[in-house]
């Protein structure tokens, strides 16, 4: 139990980091479509690549992303609306809710690691846009370095989407902890090579860090529910009553800092969307509608599609099941 008060304690702060996360990745993927009329080739064939990947990002992983948080803050809400009467008469149905939460964290994680591996693969032919840009690479990492020792940066490996017109006007807010904010000075619609490249650097070093930095976060909370469905399956197998009531005072009483972080995920998840919504049309339905069936991983010693494993593993939860087939 004291292991689980120690881990209670920075929840709500990977809550908070993934909200953060997934604000950056779905930024990082608009930076790459600011400029839809450039002129460079290579980068135009490159980000249609991308736009299918994106699509698949916003319709078939965001939505599970979001479906984490709900369900980790009603079942938080549980401490507080339950008696502990009410709280002993539930236990064993809370035990496999928490179970639940590890389920849904551990297919939100392993669905990202698969869509990091799609963008990754693209790094091969965004060096060689690069290599063609050589003179405005040398010009956007001068311009980097000129913010960076002016302005406090939160997260470094993302400020150059600091320096992309609209897309800077939100991401300047997550990223500058300290400076003058003045000295922003993105790059102009004119400028179109430099927007290639600034487009190019979002799509490689933020994307994959925030993605992998989501990733870290969902998997210490799917440790949390971990070590709760074990606390609540014992529990549910004493008959004593002391530690039954230790355990539901304290998790009640760190519930509300877990549930408020859920909030404040929840207010700016549409920001996300409304990012990823940024994105044009012009897609593969097919491959988006077919990604969950022929994107494959490893369970158990057992490889499955995401779709077959999120059936087997949502059978109790119909609005789950459901986003497994929502275009």
């Amino acid at each position: 139990m004291e292991q689980t008060d120690k881990i209670f304690d920075h929840v709500a702060e990977e809550i908070k980091n993934a909200g953060e996360m997934l604000n950056l990745a779905s930024l990082s993927l608009r930076a790459c479509f600011i400029d839809n009329a450039s002129s460079v080739k290579s980068f135009v064939d490159l980000r249609s690549e991308v736009t299918n990947e994106a699509r698949v990002y916003s319709h078939k992983i965001l939505p599970f992303a979001n479906a984490v948080v709900l369900q980790i803050r009603k079942f938080c809400e549980n401490y507080l609306l339950f008696s502990f009467d009410e709280f002993k008469e539930y236990i064993a149905d809370l035990a496999d809710e928490a179970k639940d939460n590890v389920d849904v964290c551990k297919f939100t994680c392993e669905l990202h690691k698969a869509i990091l591996v799609e963008f990754k693969k693209k790094e091969d032919k965004a060096k060689i846009v690069l290599k063609q840009l050589e003179l405005e690479v040398n010009e956007f990492e001068k311009r980097k370095k000129e913010f960076l020792k002016a302005s406090g940066t939160k997260y470094a490996w993302a400020v150059c989407l600091i320096l992309v017109p609209v897309v800077n006007l939100i991401a300047t807010p997550l990223l500058i902890s300290g400076g003058d904010k003045d000295v922003v000075r993105a790059v102009a619609a004119s400028e179109e090579k430099l927007l290639t490249v600034a487009a190019i650097e979002a799509i490689r070093d933020p994307l994959s860090y925030s993605i992998e930095n989501f990733v870290k976060s969902i998997t210490k909370i799917a440790g949390f529910f971990q070590l709760l469905t074990d606390e609540l399956t014992m529990l549910a197998q004493d008959h004593q009553e002391k530690p039954k009531k230790m355990h539901y005072e304290r998790v009640k009483r760190k519930a509300s800092p877990i549930i408020e972080a859920c909030r404040l995920y929840s207010l700016r998840a549409p920001d996300s969307e409304t990012n990823l919504q940024a994105i044009p049309e012009n897609f593969d339905k097919n491959y988006v509608q077919e990604w969950l069936s022929k994107r494959e991983t490893n369970i158990d010693n057992e490889t499955l599609s995401f779709f077959k494993w999120g059936k087997r593993l949502f059978t109790s939860n119909k609005k789950l099941v459901d986003m497994l087939a929502i275009l």
